[in-house]
């Protein structure tokens, strides 16, 4: 199964009107579980369970190579300025690409069912994800580096529960972003026992891209004492420092349940 808007709603039943715990995104896949009234039970690849409306996913063969990796990318039926767009996919989309259109501006997609559509060129980047075996070879302070700086990119983005777009994140989504568009999923939770690829280490041993937990909410640290975090108190992904002589120190910030890291 794979879903096939720009960002699917997870819910922890099947009603609308339930908790909204996750988004999917576009040519991500999933597992489905069990039908429910117009709505899906379905496990993601990242192993978050929840249900989604029945329109949201289809039941195809796609292997997609490719990722959205601007804030948004406008799709178009043709490579051809003055279409309007038919859909706008949101950073982390996974496409299948094709071949540079003749305006090479543009560079063609295909979808899960089988159609040829357009985007900007500039827009999507080839992308596979990566094993653990792969994490071996990493470079780890470029890669430490490189999950700060994807967090960054969502600075100011308001606070959405159970959302992982530039429309709203929340503090698990901002850390499962960080590290999925680097190549690694991680699980979308603020509980630390969940993440089944980390480890768990004393404050000592920080370092820039490990996660901090406290009661509800995880944070990612930056180095030299300051987290980026996407918080319900300020309604916004933020930058903190946890020196308490800092004017970006909160109380809170003092109530670390555990350090995890991924290296």
């Amino acid at each position: 199964m794979v879903f096939i808007k720009g960002q699917v709603s997870l819910f922890d039943k099947p009603e609308l009107s339930s908790q909204h715990i996750d988004e999917a995104l576009y040519g991500m896949k999933c597992e489905l579980l069990e039908r429910a009234n117009g709505f899906l039970k379905i496990k993601t690849e990242y192993g978050y369970e929840g249900y989604v409306l029945e329109d949201s996913v289809i039941d195809a063969d796609y292997e997609p190579d490719g990722i959205v990796i601007a804030p948004a990318a406008d799709i178009y039926v043709a490579p051809k300025l003055y279409h309007g767009p038919t859909a706008s996919l949101p950073r982390g989309a996974r496409v299948k690409l094709g071949e540079t259109a003749e305006d090479n501006r543009f560079r063609e997609i295909i979808t899960p069912n089988g159609e040829k559509m357009y985007v900007f060129h500039r827009l999507v980047a080839p992308f596979k994800l990566k094993t653990d075996e792969d994490r071996k070879n990493e470079n780890e302070e470029m890669l430490r580096d490189l999950i700060v700086k994807t967090a960054k990119k969502y600075e100011g983005t308001c606070y959405r529960w159970g959302g992982k777009t530039v429309s709203g994140i929340d503090c698990s989504g901002l850390a499962f972003m960080s590290y999925y568009l680097n190549g690694y999923y991680i699980f979308r939770d603020a509980k630390p026992d969940f993440q089944t690829r980390f480890r768990k280490i004393g404050w000592n041993e920080v370092k820039k891209g490990d996660l901090l937990y406290y009661p509800g909410h995880v944070a990612i640290y930056m180095g030299n004492g300051e987290i980026i975090h996407s918080s319900s108190s300020y309604g916004c992904v933020t930058i903190n420092d946890l020196d308490p002589l800092s004017l970006k120190c909160r109380e809170s910030l003092k109530d670390i349940i555990c350090a995890c890291t991924f290296f």
